[in-house]
């Protein structure tokens, strides 16, 4: 049957191709009788010679589903994943798939949609969860490429965490809004993307298609119906994006987070001005974070501004503001400190995927402060009167370092709590159907510091969930000489607690695990990853007041290591050297310094995934 569908389509585009016209689409029209359209999908193509890359698209009736780029290897053996689309919506449909390019050929294009799938269930080439290189303790996706977390909210006992995804490949692109849900913060369950991209100029289509690409942006609930869109007593979640190249966009969600509607007739609800001679086309800002200011009852939105050479990584912050959610006045922009052209790290302004909230000094509710926090992600602290924000200081701090960029926290969390996940910058291995991931969920606080207030951040509580067994545990342990704390274990997913007193204000504390070193420089109160003081790579100086202490709390999951120290002062995260093998040997000890280790334990955790994952989570329901 296959066989004679694509030799039907053949022959119906060959007269396409005999005029020298560009191909007609190839086309087959399938039943909806399942939630999901799967199809095998490979690496981008090596000349042609293993895969074929075209433009996917899904009809029902006169209206756009998807529109995807994927890539399709000749002989399903070969494929590196089985994608999957949601039709859930569809089911009972007709739909009418059909794939185009240049290069392919009709044969070719019958034969990619002969190999296309109705199903309830995703297919895996691998075990699920499983994989080599997979984190065990770390929310990743199913599939697909992710990067920047978007879209985060805390609604009816759920955390809603969406990123942008590129559904059909392991490569940057695509810009869907993946989606995954969580009751704890450890245990996720991937739902329905919330957006999908190139609408383009289609009147009909989805209602969580944008016209462009959906790039980067927020949630939050609309506790005061702004937007007029609550259906009953369910309050609307509403979500602000960047359609790629037009602007900001408004999309709402009246099912709990679970399904978008995109308002196309309001769109963008802003553009940003580029400057004179700016030869960028399009919006000249991105990564909306939408947020209620209660002082002034009004809704803000903060975004990230290019500069004037848009292919700088250094920008402004902008604040707009608007009543019902649909107009938006610019009210302010942040002032920049250092020249545009490319400069090291600490001489550049605000980049991208601006986070924005107010959080108590010390825990003191009465004494509250504003944090701006950028992609890199880099901060100020200060003060905001609902249209201006007025930093203490003209300078950018920071605490958090490694391999990652653009956090967000979830708005609307519970007991106003700042829980800040943050995009890995990480593969974790060849021929996986996955690539990238996130850091662990780490609340962010704000303490006064030897130097005045900073931002802080630690492993949120929930995570203790995750010990399974004590593995090994000493206290007052002097140490002086070589003299070390040790334990070898051959478990491969380990959290190390450790405090270490001395009143030396020289030396060096070293926390090896296995093939890797961590060095706490006491006199310079810098973290470094080499023994030598002046190979400073970068500026994780602690900043947290001496108390004779120094603690570290430390997480070790296949292809990751993260530490947290001086109660959160400084957190970094860095890669495992190899990520199949068990930690080894983990040890504790002093360099040109004497001291005491107060207390270490290590703890073996446990895998936050389930044993089958074929389906995804459609509601709220728990």
């Amino acid at each position: 049957m296959i066989k004679l569908y694509t030799w039907l389509c053949a022959l119906v585009l060959t007269a396409g191709l005999a005029s020298g016209a560009p191909p007609a689409p190839a086309e087959r029209k399938i039943q909806i009788s399942g939630n999901l359209l799967i199809m095998p999908v490979d690496k981008r193509p090596n000349s042609g010679k293993s895969a074929d890359a075209g433009m996917l698209e899904v009809w029902v009736g006169d209206k756009l589903i998807h529109r995807v780029y994927a890539v399709f290897p000749r002989n399903v053996a070969d494929a590196q994943f089985w994608a999957y689309l949601e039709l859930h919506e569809y089911k009972g449909k007709e739909a009418v798939l059909r794939v185009s390019d240049r290069s392919l050929t009709p044969e070719r294009g019958a034969e990619i949609l002969s190999r296309l799938e109705i199903s309830d269930k995703m297919r895996h080439t691998q075990p699920i969860y499983k994989e080599g290189g997979r984190p065990q303790f770390h929310f990743s996706q199913i599939q697909g490429w992710n990067n920047d977390p978007n879209g985060m909210v805390y609604s009816d006992g759920l955390y809603h965490i969406s990123w942008q995804c590129n559904p059909t490949e392991t490569f940057f692109g695509g810009w869907y809004w993946g989606h995954a849900v969580s009751e704890d913060l450890v245990h996720w369950r991937e739902a329905p993307r919330t957006l999908r991209s190139k609408g383009g100029k289609e009147t009909k289509r989805d209602p969580s298609m944008v016209s462009g690409n959906a790039y980067s942006g927020g949630a939050a609930v609309d506790f005061n119906n702004t937007l007029g869109k609550q259906v009953g007593d369910q309050k609307t979640i509403v979500a602000t994006y960047t359609d790629s190249p037009f602007g900001e966009g408004i999309a709402y969600s009246t099912d709990g987070g679970f399904h978008y509607t995109v308002m196309n007739e309001i769109n963008p609800v802003i553009v940003h001005p580029k400057p004179e001679g700016s030869k960028w086309n399009g919006s000249y800002g991105r990564d909306p974070k939408l947020l209620w200011h209660e002082p002034t009852k009004r809704w803000v939105i903060v975004t990230y501004r290019m500069g004037l050479n848009p292919d700088a990584i250094s920008g402004h912050m902008t604040f707009y503001t608007s009543q019902d959610l649909k107009k938006w006045e610019f009210q302010s922009m942040t002032e920049k400190l250092f020249p545009e052209d490319r400069q090291p790290e600490d001489k550049q302004d605000f980049h991208e995927c601006p986070e924005f909230l107010e959080l108590p000094v010390d825990g003191d509710k009465a004494n509250k402060k504003w944090v701006l926090i950028d992609a890199t992600p880099k901060y100020q602290t200060g003060a905001f009167d609902g249209k201006k924000f007025t930093p203490d200081a003209k300078e950018y701090r920071r605490s958090i370092f490694g391999g990652m960029k653009a956090g967000q926290c979830f708005s609307n969390a519970p007991d106003g709590r700042a829980i800040f996940m943050v995009w890995v910058r990480q593969g974790f291995g060849d021929n996986l159907p996955f690539n990238q991931g996130f850091t662990l969920p780490m609340e962010l606080t704000l303490r006064t510091a030897d130097d005045g207030v900073r931002m802080y951040a630690n492993p949120v509580k929930e995570l203790e969930k995750l010990r399974e067994n004590e593995l090994f545990s000493v206290q007052g342990k002097k140490l002086s000489g070589t003299e070390t704390v040790s334990c070898d274990t051959q478990e491969p997913l380990v959290e190390v607690v450790v405090s270490v007193k001395t009143e030396a204000k020289k030396g060096t504390i070293e926390l090896k695990f296995g093939a890797t070193s961590l060095y706490y420089f006491i006199e310079q109160k810098r973290l470094g990853d080499s023994p030598l003081i002046q190979n400073v790579r970068d500026k994780c100086i602690v900043h947290d007041k001496d108390d004779g202490k120094i603690d570290f709390r430390l997480y070790l999951d296949r292809a990751t290591w993260e530490v947290f120290v001086e109660n959160g002062s400084v957190y970094k995260i860095g890669s495992r050297k190899d990520m199949s093998a068990p930690v080894g040997k983990i040890s504790v000890g002093l360099a040109g310094a004497e001291g005491t280790v107060e207390s270490m334990k290590v703890y073996k955790l446990k895998s936050i995934w389930p044993e089958n994952v074929n389906t995804l989570q459609y509601s709220t329901a728990k």
